[in-house]
């Protein structure tokens, strides 16, 4: 068994071995064994059988009953026992000494363990030149070794100074400052020294000297030769101090802080030189590091290493850093460097410059070194060095604070803080940076680069470079231009004119201009004409025609034209336009912006007041004048169709289809729904003219006002009875007025109701009911008949008419 805890086991022991068997116990912790009847509460019972102990703690057996006296660790007699620690004697060749356990808990690892507690014996006490491993004559020798190397958590034991039991304590000695050596002159004050344990158990800090003699030079003192025992995260301290028993001698001894009483832990070389050692006094000359400056050395730190201030040579080392300027502009997407001096003295070694807090991400600097003096400089030496910025576009414009380190070692480090100032990019300073994408010196536009430092530039190009064209017609272009960098309109011209008369771009034409100025390339296509005169002779022309913006704004596309003669006569429809015709487009047709005879036409539908509302009761109508004008080449028997377009937002306004004859004005009627919410609304016309384009639409305004408690007038008139027949009078509307028609020669019927008025609806009476003599048309008068909601009105009763005048009657409706 190995790595176990064995307590409160039994009524007896808490391993009991019976004869004849063979136990093999090792790092394992027996105690807290108790019995409930008296004599039997002991932890290691051997009965005639034989037991191998090693590197275990038996202690703290006890019995329950009556006394609750201690009883023996051990009974029988135990072999092969080494390194083994007892708090009695009754456990055969086991050391007796206080294990100090604490409670049985869960210190780590899958079971319960005894922690070694403040002052235990059993820390470090395996004596590592007695330990063997147990053979038991069939398993190979070493069998243990493995577990031998962890405790019974799985945690490593300390190879040099195992604890005894199952549990290993895990404390280290940690000395500060670290040295290797100690020097000492009699001007040399002491040397003060920290011991720490770094846990997380308990330090049995054995012994404390000044070496392993009784004659030492050196005294040590401290409160870790007083207080031995270190908590983990405890510290103590060690005064070491040296004796002088004559000059020109030096002493030497050791430093030892031991953890067990024959292992040290630590052993530092300690000398004490007299002063006059190194002086011309004592035959000798300076000794670099004895902590006495003597000259030539101009420092002496006890030591011979460089770069903690005073190098292996005992010159002093100095580092100092200073810069040009506390802050540094930049602008963003730019590049800035900023000068530093490096001053240093006794150092040969290169000097690194290191950047911090670079932030926001985007800022960057390049890596810098100080070149290596080559020698270690008795008088200060100052190097002057660049340091370079890169700032990333995506950098917001601000101050950024940045540490500069020139840093040789930890006691030779110099900080400084540089703000770098980030700005916008300044157009027109001859540095192009993010978001520019130019920058010439100057804020002119239409130079190739504008006023906001974008670029700008221009491609044109023509459908057709090759093309033939009749002397007195013009050409179509087809264009492609594209632009970036500014939104002015762009000209086009012909740049060569012809010897035997001009050739122009006509009219003048210029693309169009755009609303923004772009930032990526802009294509715009169309059409444009290039008039060639009758007078131009036939035959091949170079031609450049030029999309001109400025004197570096300028593009061109070729045109290769041939001009041939026009015919002996003007054909209208042959796609060549002569002097005599306004037009020709290639056919016959009218209303089509060329007529018949190759003249002009136009045609345009105005409405009289586009700006004036039109008001409309909810349910009623109400007209705006529309007109017609064309030119004489278009008959006015072709008619002008009106039709609605569209109404916004949507609602239930409609007129019918208007047919425009001529050039007079004609009244549009448009009727509003009685479910159209009141407000204004946008009524869209559209005219058609034969075939003829473009198409135009005007746009009029109606102003739907609420119905209820509104009075207006309408009228609808009936027809006229022939002789002898029946005359129909108009029907009325929801509040519109009806007037029967006149009477024939038979019986003239008035105008009759509406059947599906609803509330408030008016309805008009029915006409006269007889007719005049001999057909006169003399008609009865019929009162206004009652409205109802959904129901069919009463007609009115009519008066005869002797005078022979048509009857009727009219309605003033409310709504």
């Amino acid at each position: 068994m190995s790595n176990n805890t064995f307590q409160t086991n039994g009524v007896g022991a808490g391993i009991h071995n019976e004869s004849n068997a063979v136990a093999y116990i090792s790092h394992s912790t027996i105690a807290f064994n108790r019995s409930f009847t008296t004599g039997s509460g002991i932890g290691l019972n051997n009965s005639g059988g034989t037991v191998n102990v090693r590197n275990s703690i038996v202690s703290n057996s006890q019995t329950v009953a009556l006394s609750h006296a201690a009883l023996p660790n051990c009974s029988g007699t135990l072999s092969l026992s080494s390194n083994n620690l007892s708090n009695d004697t009754t456990c055969t060749g086991f050391r007796n000494g206080e294990p100090h356990l604490a409670a049985l808990s869960y210190n780590g690892g899958s079971s319960q363990t005894h922690r070694l507690d403040f002052g235990s014996e059993a820390i470090d006490g395996v004596d590592l030149t007695t330990y063997q491993p147990f053979f038991d004559g069939v398993s190979p020798t070493g069998f243990f070794e493995l577990i031998f190397l962890l405790d019974q958590r799985g945690s490593l034991r300390d190879g040099l100074h195992p604890d005894i039991g199952a549990y290993e304590t895990s404390s280290r000695i940690r000395m500060e400052p670290v040295v290797s050596s100690m020097s000492f002159t009699e001007s040399s004050p002491d040397q003060h020294f920290n011991i720490f344990n770094d846990g997380p158990d308990i330090m049995n800090l054995r012994s404390v000297s000044a070496s392993e003699g009784s004659t030492s030079p050196f005294q040590v003192s401290g409160t870790c030769a007083t207080n031995p025992y270190l908590r983990s995260g405890e510290s103590c301290n060690v005064i070491v101090h040296p004796t002088f028993p004559s000059d020109c001698i030096i002493l030497s001894d050791y430093l030892n802080l031991q953890s067990s009483s024959t292992n040290p832990v630590i052993r530092i070389p300690m000398t004490s030189t007299p002063n006059g050692i190194g002086t011309p006094a004592c035959g000798g000359a300076p000794i670099c590091g004895d902590g006495r400056t003597d000259s030539p050395e101009t420092c002496d730190d006890r030591n011979t290493t460089s770069l903690d201030g005073c190098n292996s040579e005992c010159r002093r080392e100095v580092l100092d850093l200073t810069l040009t300027s506390p802050s540094i502009t930049i602008q963003s997407g730019s590049v800035g460097r900023s000068s530093i001096n490096v001053s240093r003295n006794g150092l040969s070694n290169s000097v690194p410059i290191t950047l911090g807090s670079l932030t926001p991400v985007g800022i960057t600097a390049n890596a810098l070194t100080i070149d290596d003096l080559g020698f270690a400089s008795t008088t200060p030496v100052t190097t002057t060095a660049n340091i370079t910025f890169n700032i990333a576009p995506s950098v917001a414009p601000g101050t950024y604070p940045v540490t500069i380190r020139a840093r040789v070692s930890d006691s030779l480090s110099v900080d400084r803080t540089i703000n770098v100032i980030v700005t916008a990019p300044i157009c027109g300073n001859n540095e192009t940076l993010f978001p520019e994408t130019c920058d010439d010196g100057n804020t002119a536009s239409l130079d190739g680069c504008s006023s906001s430092c974008q670029e700008e530039f221009l491609d044109f190009t023509i459908g057709f470079p090759r093309i033939s064209v009749v002397a007195g017609s013009d050409i179509l272009m087809n264009y492609s231009i594209t632009r970036n960098g500014f939104s002015d309109a762009v000209p086009i011209r012909v740049r060569r004119t012809l010897t035997s008369g001009e050739i122009q771009v006509a009219p003048s034409y210029s693309v169009p201009p755009l609303s923004t100025v772009p930032i990526s390339p802009t294509i715009d296509s169309g059409i444009f004409t290039i008039n060639i005169p009758l007078s131009v002779t036939p035959g091949i022309y170079d031609l450049y025609i030029d999309a001109v913006l400025s004197p570096t704004l300028t593009a061109t596309a070729p045109l290769l034209l041939t001009v041939v003669a026009p015919p002996s006569s003007n054909v209208c429809g042959d796609s060549i336009k002569l002097d005599s015709e306004q037009c020709d487009d290639g056919n016959l047709n009218d209303t089509d912006g060329c007529n018949s005879v190759c003249q002009t036409e136009f045609f345009n539908i105005d409405i009289s007041s586009p700006s004036a509302e039109v008001s409309i009761p909810q349910g009623g109508s109400g007209s705006v004048l529309y007109s017609a004008v064309r030119s004489n080449s278009i008959s006015t028997s072709i008619p002008a169709l009106m039709t609605l377009s569209s109404v916004r937002p949507a609602a239930s306004i409609t007129f019918e289809d208007l047919i425009l004859p001529d050039d007079a004005g004609y009244p549009l009627t448009f009727r509003v729904g009685r479910d159209v919410s009141p407000g204004r609304y946008e009524v869209s016309a559209r005219e058609t003219l034969g075939n003829f384009t473009p198409i135009t639409t005007y746009v009029a305004t109606v102003l739907v006002t609420p119905g209820s408690g509104e009075i207006f007038s309408g009228s609808s008139s009936g027809g006229s009875g022939g002789d002898g027949s029946t005359a129909t009078g108009g029907s009325s509307g929801s509040g519109v007025s009806s007037t029967g028609g006149s009477g024939g020669g038979d019986v003239g019927t008035g105008g009759s109701a509406d059947p599906t008025a609803g509330s408030g609806g008016a309805t008009s009476g029915s006409g006269g009911d007889l007719g005049g003599p001999e057909g006169a048309g003399g008609g009865i008068s019929g009162s206004v008949g009652t409205g109802g909601s959904g129901a069919t009105p009463t007609p009115g009763s009519g008066d005869t008419s002797s005078s022979g005048s048509s009857g009727g009657c009219s309605l003033a409706a409310v709504l």
